[in-house]
């Protein structure tokens, strides 16, 4: 039998008047058919808002399993699992902060510019040595080792065909990590200028080729919508 639920609590902001959507229920002998539930009016448009903040959560649960290694622990104790969240976590926000600071959405003070008053240049994220000096032995231009920075377009209606010049999404806390392992490994020497413009190459063919799928899945959701409505 199912499990009847108390009244959803009053949202702040909402209004006292209560409406009925249909909800329909779990119970023993399976689906049940629709039945109404008594909420506060606006309570839909918040329970929507929260049902679209799950793709962010889903987004960070994979990228720390698959990049920070979230899930590749055997400890067992509390203390152990507590403390290797917490690593994780500060990887994130490491490479949410570099992220940020390539793409110009926070700055960064440099490591003898503590007060941040000489902000660096992130208009376009290049791959150059440190000392300004090329290395052209690999015959390797700075051109090669860009990165292009901002967020493709989505559709905005159903069946809009994608655009040949739609360039890549944003940057990614997983894509973000790989660009600064390169950097890091071609600041150390141990990669060449042709391997890391060869990598740089790959990041952008990945992130055009999901720039492309999200306009097509966009595209399919808004026709579906249209069909439907």
């Amino acid at each position: 039998m199912s499990r009847l639920l108390p009244p959803t609590p009053a949202i702040p902001g909402s209004a006292a008047a209560s409406f009925t959507p249909p909800l329909r229920r779990q119970s023993t002998e399976g689906l049940s058919p629709p039945s109404d539930t008594t909420a506060p009016r606006g309570a839909l448009t918040y329970f929507i808002t929260i049902a679209g903040r799950r793709w962010p959560v889903e987004t960070t649960f994979e990228t720390g399993k698959d990049v920070f290694g979230w899930d590749q622990t055997q400890v067992r104790s509390w203390d152990g699992i507590c403390r290797h969240t917490a690593l994780t976590a500060l990887a994130q926000l490491r490479a949410a902060a570099i992220r940020n600071t390539i793409t110009a959405g926070i700055t960064l003070p440099a490591a003898d510019d503590p007060a941040g008053q000489h902000p660096s240049d992130t208009g376009t994220a290049t791959g150059h040595d440190d000392d300004g000096d090329d290395v052209s032995n690999d015959d390797v231009s700075d051109v090669d080792l860009q990165i292009p920075l901002g967020d493709a377009p989505v559709p905005v209606r159903g069946g809009q065909p994608c655009p040949p010049e739609l360039g890549p999404i944003k940057l990614s806390i997983a894509e973000t990590t790989r660009l600064a392992t390169l950097a890091a490994r071609h600041t150390q020497g141990l990669i060449t200028r042709a391997r890391l413009a060869f990598a740089l190459r790959w990041s952008l063919h990945r992130r055009l080729h999901q720039a492309r799928a999200r306009w097509h899945h966009h595209s399919t959701r808004l026709q579906a919508i249209t069909d439907t409505g």
